[in-house]
This record gives structure tokens, C-alpha cells and sequence, in this order.
């Protein structure tokens, strides 16, 4: 099933570089877990329109771009 939604995906799908995050270091201002912060320095600097995780520390930033769905969420919605 996953092959099938990538190959006829009109998503982009990038597999991010965490390891120039220099840009954006007001990134550790709203992130509370430090681990996260690679993750979501890289989804801004190419700016990524969903990232897809079921951590918590990302679902209650309520950011618009990148947004947070879940596995199942976006499953369902994308």
C-alpha cells in the first residue's frame, strides 16, 4: 500500500538534511525537546508544508506551515 501511494503521490516527498540548522536558531525558543529542533530547523529551511509525527512537542506548537498531522491523519486527509 505504501508503494502504491508513493508511486501515485502528487506530494513531494524529501527526506530532510538536519545538519545546517545555523538558519534558524529561534527554533530552540519553541521547541521544548532539544532533539526536536534538528527536525524542525530542516522542515522550515526547505520549507515543508506537513511534517508527519505523532510526537506531541510538535502537535501543540499549532503551527500553519509546516503543519503536524499524524501517521493515521494523513493517511486519511492526503
Amino acid at each position: 500500500m505504501l508503494e502504491h501511494f508513493i508511486e501515485y503521490s502528487l506530494v513531494d516527498i524529501k527526506i530532510l538534511e538536519t545538519t545546517d540548522i545555523s538558519n534558524y536558531p529561534d527554533v530552540a525558543k519553541i521547541i521544548r525537546d532539544p532533539k526536536d529542533i534538528p527536525i524542525l530547523s530542516a522542515a522550515m529551511k526547505y520549507d515543508i508544508d506537513i511534517v508527519i509525527s505523532g510526537d506531541k512537542d510538535f502537535v501543540v506548537l499549532g503551527l500553519v506551515k509546516p503543519i503536524t498531522v499524524s501517521p493515521a491523519e494523513f493517511l486519511e486527509n492526503y
